[in-house]
């Protein structure tokens, strides 16, 4: 036999000591080996869990509002509620919902109405923002108006109605014939 072959054997043989070793200790040691194994998993599993979520929570949404004063449009959180104080004017300002029949783009939406809460109402979900999360109290003292126009008379533009009331409930509804079946799209800022 030449070197090269001896060498050769010498190292199949030093493998197969080191697979053999390995087996034995696992056959061994197989409660340890399994439970290293569903550590191993259960680590896996944490970090594809994770991957998809941000380390911090996203910052509160934008809303629109309307300055009553102005007659303008501005963005400001939607955590805020209604009427506020429009930071650029300081004027009152109410919540204006967008909507649009194809694209939320500026050419194509308008408003479909305007939100704000009775100074009761405001007081008590600012006191206590839970209140949102039960149906009835987030609704009580919701005010709505129709959306306003430049051709619209301004002592309709300036009603408001019980959001949980027919006038209310109405003015929603007649936003559904502003657009074919099934067509109508809130807009959100930034969509």
């Amino acid at each position: 036999m030449d070197k090269y072959k001896l060498l050769e054997l010498k190292e199949q043989l030093a493998n197969k000591l080191k697979v053999d070793d390995l087996r034995n200790w696992v056959n061994q040691n197989s409660a340890a080996v399994t439970v290293g194994a569903v550590v191993l998993l259960v680590i896996s599993l944490a970090i594809i869990i994770n991957q998809g979520r941000s380390p911090t929570p996203p910052p509160p949404g934008e809303a629109y509002y309307y300055d009553l004063v102005s007659k303008e449009y501005f963005t400001d959180e939607a955590t805020k509620i209604a009427p506020i104080i429009n930071p650029a004017t300081g004027n009152e300002a109410v919540r204006a919902h967008f909507f649009t029949c194809g694209e939320c783009s500026e050419s194509e939406r308008f408003v479909g109405y305007l939100e704000k809460y009775t100074p009761e109402a405001k007081q008590q979900l600012e006191t206590n923002p839970e209140s949102f999360e039960f149906y009835e109290e987030a609704f009580l003292g919701r005010l709505y108006a129709p959306a306003p126009s430049e051709t619209a008379d301004p002592a309709v533009a300036e009603t408001w109605v019980d959001a949980e009331t027919p006038p209310g409930f109405k003015i929603v509804e007649d936003l559904q014939g502003k657009c074919p079946p099934r067509k109508l799209k809130y807009c959100a800022p930034g969509r």
